[in-house]
């Protein structure tokens, strides 16, 4: 008795190739997109960061028409995200104190950032960086740049206007107090 050879490979030969045929078309009507247009329009970071132990410093940032501030009760708006809220020591797993933020473009305008020293028994040293650019051409606005924050104080750390390039505007950087933790 002979047997008939089997054409167990013929559907999968053909399913294989409607899969490279419906891939193909995909590619064609959206093809993928080039590096420079997946790149942001312009970001900027700010972090700040303190000596370890339990003290809790908060970060505050309120960018040009961005409405409410960014703080711990206000995790994001409609330009900033507070990505971490640091509370010192309580249910961290690292002794190192941080808070860091992210925009959503870099639209021209005036921006605050404050420091809150929420939970400290004593002056807080912190640290606060502050980077912005469009297109991987980050600049340093403010760097590494210590400022004192006593118990229950809120402190402008910078203020700065940024034209529609995203630049600074000369002359624009001050210290001038804007409260922005009580700010509704």
């Amino acid at each position: 008795m002979t047997s008939r050879p089997t054409q167990r490979g013929m559907p999968t030969l053909y399913v294989d190739f409607l899969f490279l045929a419906l891939l193909a078309v995909i590619l064609l009507i959206n093809p993928p997109k080039s590096e420079d247009s997946a790149m942001p329009p312009g970001t900027m970071s700010v972090a700040i960061a303190w000596p370890e132990g339990d003290s809790d410093v908060d970060l505050w940032i309120q960018g040009p028409n961005n409405g409410r501030p960014v703080g711990y009760s206000h995790r994001s708006g409609r330009l900033f995200n507070l990505l971490r809220d640091d509370l010192g020591n309580a249910g961290d797993a690292m002794p190192l104190n941080y808070e860091n933020a992210y925009s959503r473009g870099l639209p021209a305008g005036e921006y605050i950032i404050n420091l809150h020293c929420f939970d400290c028994e004593t002056t807080m040293p912190v640290s606060v960086e502050v980077r912005a650019g469009k297109y991987g051409a980050r600049q340093k606005l403010l760097f590494g740049e210590v400022i004192d924050v006593h118990p229950d104080q809120e402190r402008t750390a910078v203020r700065f206007r940024l034209d529609a390039n995203g630049n600074v505007v000369p002359g624009s950087v001050n210290r001038i107090f804007q409260p922005l933790r009580s700010a509704k």
